[in-house]
C-alpha cells in the first residue's frame, strides 16, 4: 500500500496566521511534496471533526498537523477513533515553535522547515510493531479524593517501549556496546 501523507496547517483564530504566512508554506511544501494533500484550516482544535473528514476524504495513511501543541492529545483521539495506526499523526508546535518567539519572515521559514523534516519522517516512517506498544493510564489533571477516584474516568494512552532486533544484534559474539552504554544499566550482560 502506498503512503498518502496530509498535511493540515491551522491559522489558530490569526494567532499563527498573524505571524507566518501559510499561504508561502502551503506553497512551498506542495512544490517540495507534490503528493502529499495540504490544507489551511481556521482553527482545527474548535472544529476536531474536519481532522476527521480529511482523513477519510483522502485516504491518508499519515497526518501532520501544523498548528498549537497543547492540542495533540485531542487530534491524537480523533486519529485512533479514524482507525490510523499508532503513532501516524504527528502535530508539529508552529505557535510554539515559530509564531511566538520569531518575526515573521524567520517564522514563516522556520515553520517550512518543520514541516518539511516532519513531511521527511513520514515518508520513511512505517509504524510502530504492535509489540512495541504499552498501554499506559494517564494522570488526572486535578485533585482526586477517594469518591472521585471511583468514578474517575481512566484515560490511556500508548507509549512506545524499545526492543532489540534479535536478528541484527551482534551482542552473543561479544560486542556489549549496548550494556556499556546503558546508563540506568537496564540491560544485563550477555
Amino acid at each position: 500500500m502506498e503512503k498518502k501523507i496530509g498535511v493540515l496547517l491551522c491559522k489558530c483564530e490569526g494567532e499563527i496566521a498573524n505571524k507566518i504566512d501559510l499561504i508561502k508554506v502551503y506553497d512551498w511544501l506542495n512544490e517540495k511534496h507534490p503528493s502529499s494533500t495540504i490544507q489551511i484550516h481556521n482553527s482545527l482544535c474548535k472544529k476536531p471533526n474536519e481532522i476527521g473528514n480529511f482523513i477519510n476524504n483522502n485516504n491518508t495513511t499519515n497526518v501532520i498537523i501544523g498548528a498549537c501543541s497543547k492540542y495533540r492529545e485531542l487530534f491524537e483521539e480523533i486519529a485512533i477513533k479514524e482507525k490510523m495506526k499508532p503513532f501516524c499523526l504527528r502535530t508539529v508546535g508552529l505557535l510554539e515553535h515559530c509564531a511566538l518567539i520569531h518575526s515573521p519572515k524567520y517564522a514563516t521559514e522556520k515553520a517550512k522547515i518543520i514541516l518539511l523534516a516532519a513531511l521527511s519522517r513520514e515518508k520513511k516512517f512505517n509504524g510502530v510493531n504492535i509489540e512495541n506498544l504499552k498501554r499506559t493510564k494517564t494522570r488526572p489533571d486535578r485533585k482526586m479524593d477517594r469518591r472521585s477516584f471511583l468514578t474517575f474516568p481512566i484515560k490511556f494512552r500508548l507509549q512506545i517501549i524499545p526492543t532489540i532486533d534479535n536478528a541484527r544484534c551482534v551482542g552473543m559474539q561479544g560486542c556489549n556496546l549496548c550494556f556499556e552504554a546503558c546508563p540506568k544499566q537496564a540491560i544485563s550482560n550477555l
